[in-house]
């Protein structure tokens, strides 16, 4: 150390000092963090893209069904389509699994769409998770 003060030369020294080190590891933390945060948040932005765009489509056909047929021709629709069975303009909630098929009932669904026909000949189409939070909705009127 003395020769430092002295000279004020320190290229004759060899190795990092502790302080060197510290600050030196503290920056690759931060950046191997950062990279990391950034690729999770990816892969979940990726994943919720995916999921809500196949209900934008399965819920824009349906509603294209819905403008397009009456009634009994719309259950008929709807049955040769999606595979499920709707009576006329009834209220009604269908559950999906993880794969996006339609289940029988509600057990081990992971998604379940809600089919909301009003007073005024309109159709309105939610889509939500298990925990209920919304991943997509839509109406029409005829």
């Amino acid at each position: 150390m003395g020769k430092i003060l002295y000279h004020g030369n320190r290229k004759k020294e060899k190795g990092l000092t502790l302080t060197e080190t510290v600050v030196s590891l503290a920056i690759i933390i931060i950046v191997a963090v950062a990279a990391a945060s950034i690729a999770v948040f990816s892969s979940n932005s990726f994943k919720k893209s995916g999921l809500k765009q196949h209900f934008v489509q399965e819920i824009d056909s349906i509603l294209n069904l819905y403008l397009s047929y009456d009634s009994i021709d719309f259950s008929k629709a709807i049955h040769n389509s999606f595979g499920i069975t709707i009576s006329g303009f009834t209220d009604s909630i269908y559950y999906l699994n993880t794969n996006y098929e339609y289940l029988e009932n509600e057990n081990g669904h992971s998604y379940y769409l809600v089919f909301d026909f009003e007073d005024t000949p309109s159709l309105s189409l939610s889509a939500y998770k298990k925990d209920n939070s919304l991943i997509y909705s839509r109406s029409v009127n005829k």
